[in-house]
């Protein structure tokens, strides 16, 4: 009897713990935000999309916006930005006037939602600039890591003081398929091209240009380079000497 007794109740632990299981997969499955215990396997970056439960819902793209990723140094103050659609795949957006040795970043946010981006996966090793880095379209409702602008060393040469950085983002979905938004393999691309120069905003910065013609030579601040004048200004200094010619394309 006492045997019987064991026996059934093992069965009827074996049963709740079914029971408890199947309940809390299901509750899971209507959670935006725990993939993991839908597909009874845990999360990895990299297959974003292969565990998906078929009710996640996919906006059609309309637009691509960058969005600043809310900490210092800011790219956009805390807001976004719309990319240019350059053709049927590809978009860009160019953030100007940044200063090197910072680290900036930024989110690829689908119709400026910021529950809907493409973001890197687990491989987040800093391949520099001018590389194709693939990034996944991440299911709604997560907030996936930021993609980072490194304006360090060794990433750049740091250039002499008054230079700073354009970058223009480029995101090509060609490999990326509208039709199947959850498939790992249907990624896009995102790649990060520099444009150094030499800004000239108004008088002060005129008078410091030509005071750093003077030394030149010494520290190699503009031979070779474009030195790009920003706004309409009207000057009193005269820029170059005798020993330090300018060539004069504004």
């Amino acid at each position: 009897m006492k045997r019987n007794i064991s026996i059934w109740l093992a069965l009827s632990i074996v049963v709740t713990l079914v029971v408890f299981s199947l309940v809390f997969v299901k509750a899971a499955s209507v959670n935006q935000t725990d993939v993991q215990a839908y597909s009874g396997k845990s999360f990895d970056d990299a297959e974003v999309g292969a565990s998906v439960p078929p009710e996640y819902k996919y906006d059609p793209i309309e637009s691509i916006y960058v969005r600043d990723d809310g900490k210092d140094p800011h790219l956009l103050e805390g807001g976004s930005a719309k990319m240019t659609k350059v053709s049927d795949k590809l978009y860009q957006y160019t953030f100007k006037d940044l200063t090197p040795n910072k680290k900036y970043k930024f989110h690829f946010c689908v119709n400026d939602n910021f529950y809907d981006q493409f973001a890197r996966g687990s491989d987040t090793t800093d391949y520099g600039f001018d590389r194709a880095t693939p990034v996944f379209r991440y299911p709604p409702g997560f907030t996936p890591p930021s993609i980072e602008l490194n304006l360090v060393e060794p990433n750049i040469t740091v250039p002499p003081d008054g230079y700073s950085y354009d970058a223009t983002v480029s995101l090509d979905l060609k490999y990326y398929d509208e039709e199947d938004p959850g498939n790992v393999n249907g990624y896009g691309e995102y790649t990060i091209t520099l444009e150094r120069k030499y800004r000239i905003k108004d008088e002060t910065d005129w008078n410091t240009f030509c005071s750093r013609l003077g030394d030149n030579d010494t520290y190699n601040r503009f031979s070779g380079e474009t030195v790009y004048l920003e706004n309409d200004i009207t000057v009193s200094q005269q820029a170059g000497l005798q020993q330090a010619r300018l060539l004069r394309y504004f």
